[in-house]
């Protein structure tokens, strides 16, 4: 990405930018690294790179190289659940994520962005009752069947 580029924030970069950096986040938004791992932190924000496009808000991203794959369609599908919640000033959408994302013996996330963390961090977890969340599947093209 190039200094000083816009960057659109939306439920697919918020999942993919989540992913990638999972490894040094801490619930509330905190991302950090001890002062040993700096070339992790920087390898995992090449990573959200290649997970989604941060100019566009597309999956995947601008900097993939040719012949690589991930998995877009998961990425999107998760950022349709989210927009359940984030489409909405709060309410029953959101309780229900946050309720279905927290993950087993852990506490009930208090935002979206802990949500997709405790969700990527245990994603076995309630599979079946987040895809059937209310959720528009035509928001971002390309989710998948998984849930099923």
């Amino acid at each position: 990405m190039v200094s000083g580029a816009a960057v659109v924030v939306n439920e697919v970069t918020t999942v993919g930018s989540v992913a990638a950096l999972a490894a040094f986040y801490a619930s509330g938004g905190n991302v950090g690294v001890s002062s040993t791992n700096s070339t992790g932190l920087a390898n995992a924000f090449g990573t959200g790179g290649q997970l989604v496009n941060m100019t566009v808000g597309t999956s995947p991203g601008a900097s993939l190289p040719a012949g690589l794959s991930i998995p877009a369609a998961k990425i999107n599908t998760l950022a349709d659940i989210l927009n359940s919640c984030t489409a909405t000033s709060g309410g029953a959408a959101c309780t229900s994520l946050l309720t279905t994302a927290a993950f087993a013996g852990g506490s009930t996330p208090r935002d979206t962005l802990d949500a997709v963390y405790d969700i990527l961090r245990s994603p076995a977890n309630n599979v079946k009752a987040l895809y059937a969340l209310p959720r528009d599947p035509g928001l971002y093209t390309g989710g998948c069947t998984c849930g099923t």
